[in-house]
């Protein structure tokens, strides 16, 4: 019995797999009803009436020795976004943190590292929070105290009362919300390695698939999450990530949707 179970469960977990790959975008959509129930203090979209068609997008893991051609590329576009930096990165790169405050994206607030921070103590996270703040506080305006935990891995005995101590409550309060840190409607399919392998071209058509299906399931106040980063061999993944945000511009443009920062997102939901 016990093998029959194991074995059931091994089958549906595969095809639960497929059908992530085949209806990610629905699948995403629908379930951000069900997690902003069961992750209480995270943003994963903004207040947006039908009408009011703009999008969110943000971008992770910055920065990179690419950063410039995502800041480049949202130029062409006229397209600001809210870059959530890994401070430890940003030695010998800071040339592009500048240049991409100075273009009027936000910068936002991704720890040191890309490593899950909820097992760090209360008192261990409050430190390396406050050294990557500090990181980032030198940017001025342009790091508006938004939070996204790597991983996406909260722990709010842990986290909160940084967050509180650090004001980093202040900027969502806008929303008239009790939340704290910022998740995303939909993530990209590189987040799990989907687009970085020695096939580029095999990437690029999974990334292309990716933001085919987030562009026909996207909607008013809508949060987008992309990743810049070549950390631990993720250089083939970058590749991929420029081709699909280049994609996604192009045809949120063409569906009527203006793509925003955070900040600008916010601002302009605030006055639903």
């Amino acid at each position: 019995m016990t093998f029959r179970r194991i074995a059931v469960a091994l089958v549906a977990m595969l095809i639960a797999g497929a059908l992530v790959r085949i209806y990610c975008g629905p699948i995403q959509r629908h379930m951000v009803p069900v997690t902003e129930r069961i992750l209480s203090k995270a943003v994963l979209r903004l207040p947006a009436r039908a009408d009011n068609k703009f999008v969110v997008l943000t971008i992770d893991d910055a920065p990179s020795s690419r950063t410039i051609e995502i800041v480049d590329l949202l130029k062409r576009h006229k397209t600001h976004a809210t870059f959530f930096i890994h401070t430890d990165q940003i030695a010998g790169r800071e040339a592009a943190i500048e240049t991409l405050a100075a273009q009027g994206h936000d910068i936002g607030h991704h720890m040191r590292f890309d490593r899950p921070a909820f097992r760090l103590s209360r008192k261990e996270f409050d430190k390396d929070f406050a050294r990557a703040d500090a990181a980032l506080s030198v940017y001025g305006d342009a790091a508006p105290r938004y939070f996204r935990p790597p991983h996406a891995a909260y722990r709010a005995g842990v986290m909160d009362p940084t967050l509180t101590r650090l004001r980093y409550d202040r900027p969502l309060a806008a929303l008239g919300s009790e939340r704290r840190y910022v998740l995303a409607s939909f993530i990209a399919w590189d987040a799990g390695g989907a687009t970085n392998s020695s096939n580029r071209e095999k990437d690029r058509r999974a990334a292309g698939r990716y933001t085919d299906q987030l562009l026909e399931n996207l909607y008013p106040g809508a949060i987008v999450v992309f990743h810049d980063g070549e950390e631990e061999n993720r250089d083939a993944r970058l590749d991929a990530t420029i081709y699909s945000l280049e994609r996604f511009l192009v045809g949120a443009k063409a569906s009527g949707y203006e793509v925003v920062s955070l900040s600008e997102g916010v601002t302009r939901a605030a006055k639903n």
